[in-house]
């Protein structure tokens, strides 16, 4: 047994008895052989102060509905103990993650060609290179017969069009991108009887997958 193995295993069998086999194979399987686990992060840790950073809250101001008054006139609401995370923190972490190798970085339209596979004589039409004038989202003209395929963010002609208008970086190879959020909002009840619910708000990305 060597040193890493008794030390965990030490650790297991001192102290709380509460401690379970599964619970320590968890430990090491999702913490401890995790690439991106560091023990050097954990010097001067704190337990207490890690719970009171989870626990942290702060209050926001919301303007209740009036009818015929005016926005600056109508009463604040003030909703104490929201819980919130940092929008740049999620990006980073999302940017950062194994799962980013399969965002779709650059918006595209998706088209359709009731004709397709008909005639073997016709031959696909490449729109990759077009030689006339883009239209305002940065398209070429759609040909004829082709109809424009309606579903994710990433083809949507307010996304095309956003990503157009980016500014050109000066560096070479560095790609510019739009890290568009999508936020989502609904009532969780917390208990089989009584009131208690939590109005979480989820966000994600659109570039998956």
């Amino acid at each position: 047994m060597n040193a890493t193995v008794a030390r965990l295993m030490t650790w297991f069998h001192l102290g709380s008895t509460q401690k379970s086999i599964a619970e320590l194979d968890a430990l090491v399987e999702n913490v401890i052989l995790k690439e991106d686990f560091n023990p050097a992060d954990l010097k001067n840790f704190s337990t207490a102060r890690e719970n009171r950073r989870l626990d942290d809250s702060v209050p926001t101001d919301i303007d209740a509905p009036k009818v015929c008054t005016k926005e600056a006139e109508a009463a604040e609401f003030v909703v104490e103990g929201l819980i919130y995370r940092e929008l740049l923190d999620v990006m980073i972490e999302a940017f950062q993650s194994p799962a980013f190798e399969d965002f779709h970085l650059t918006p595209f339209e998706s088209c359709w060609d009731p004709q397709h596979g008909r005639d073997p004589d016709d031959p696909d039409i490449q729109l990759d290179a077009p030689d006339g004038p883009l239209d305002e989202h940065g398209l070429p003209p759609l040909p004829d017969g082709h109809q424009v395929m309606y579903g994710e963010i990433y083809t949507s002609k307010p996304m095309l069009k956003a990503h157009s208008e980016l500014p050109q970086t000066a560096t070479p190879h560095l790609e510019t991108i739009i890290a568009a959020y999508m936020f989502y909002s609904d009532s969780t009840h917390l208990a089989n009887f009584g009131n208690a619910s939590l109005w979480p708000l989820y966000t994600f990305f659109w570039q998956p997958f």
